[in-house]
């Protein structure tokens, strides 16, 4: 069951039910560097739920994250529970998204301009 991409759509995030999905997959972060400036960072995030014959995950994608904090996220096994908050209103330059894992203060937080979820099967 793959799921059409969603693009900075909270109420439609939400829909994909975060909370099923308590295991932390992977973490990769990327950024371009150049000779005269480093960029922001790209992350992906995916987090697995299992059935019985086939591994559901949600992939989020966030684009320009900065402010990033990572404890340890070695514990917390089946513990992870995905938020975004809409912070436009808090005048953060660059952020329009708080990105966080809510369950277990916070194993990983970030700010992000934009955000794509998705179902995917692996």
């Amino acid at each position: 069951m793959t799921t059409k991409a969603i693009h900075n759509d909270i109420e439609a995030f939400i829909a994909l039910k975060p909370i099923n999905f308590r295991f932390l997959k992977s973490l990769c972060l990327k950024r371009e560097i150049g000779k005269n400036a480093c960029g922001r960072y790209d992350i992906e995030i995916i987090a697995t739920s299992f059935t019985e014959d086939k591994t559901l995950c949600l992939r989020l994608f966030c684009t320009s994250a900065f402010g990033i904090n990572l404890n340890d996220i070695e514990g917390g096994f089946g513990g992870l529970w995905i938020d975004i908050q809409d912070i436009q209103s808090h005048q953060i330059e660059g952020a329009k998204y708080k990105i966080f894992d809510c369950e277990h203060d916070e194993l990983f937080s970030f700010y992000c301009k934009s955000f794509t979820a998705e179902l995917i099967e692996q």
